[in-house]
């Protein structure tokens, strides 16, 4: 196996004249395909990494806006406070049942 592909050793191995033989032009060609991609790519973490942060803090925003919302009405219901957080601005978009599911913590 080179690079992802698969090839069988009868395919790169020759037994002839008592000895073993490679062909070369087939594992060249079989490397040149394996180290054809973008020499600049390096596979990075970073902006997954920025993403997770990201969404834990608008995660905490929410169980702050909870634990506010929760303080002053706190004979209410958690999809009533999931409705209020997703109509202010710290909702950022996202549904009703999104928010409830994570407001808690």
């Amino acid at each position: 196996m080179i690079g992802g592909n698969l090839l069988p050793l009868t395919a790169v191995v020759t037994y002839g004249d008592g000895r073993f033989d490679l062909d070369r032009a087939t594992v060249l060609r079989l490397v040149d395909a394996a180290t054809t991609g973008d020499p600049r790519y390096s596979p990075s973490t970073v902006r997954r990494e920025a993403r997770k942060i990201e969404t834990r803090s608008m995660h905490e925003g929410w169980q702050r806006e909870y634990r506010r919302l929760r303080a002053s009405h706190p004979d209410r219901s958690g999809v009533w406070y999931a409705r209020k957080i997703a109509s202010s601005p710290a909702g950022g978009g996202k549904s009703v049942d999104t928010i409830r599911k994570h407001m808690t913590g």
